[in-house]
């Protein structure tokens, strides 16, 4: 998520200017840590949905899936003297 950041704009004849509001920035800012720190409480507090949510991550983000270098990618015949050697071919295979 980011940080909020609220601006000002200020005209200045034909054109505009952007200015950060320091006071509405914080406002904001305390906010959304709040919305932040009650919705990591909501989300943790069924053990339940804790453990669906943290699967489902783990297993999206956490998982490595070793494929042998040959399975993905096949190299077709070609002239012996211009054939890549199998190290570049495993390392593009990763």
């Amino acid at each position: 998520m980011k940080t909020p950041v609220i601006y000002d704009i200020i005209n200045h004849g034909d054109r505009e200017e952007r200015v950060v509001n320091q006071e509405a920035t914080m406002a904001a800012r305390e906010k959304h840590k709040l919305i932040k720190e009650r919705f990591r409480s909501w989300v943790f507090s069924d053990p339940d949905r804790t453990e669906r949510l943290v699967r489902i991550y783990n297993d999206t983000y956490n998982s490595r899936h070793e494929v042998a270098p040959d399975e993905r990618l096949q190299v077709s015949p070609c002239n012996p003297g211009l054939c890549p050697c199998q190290s570049p071919v495993r390392a593009s295979a990763r």
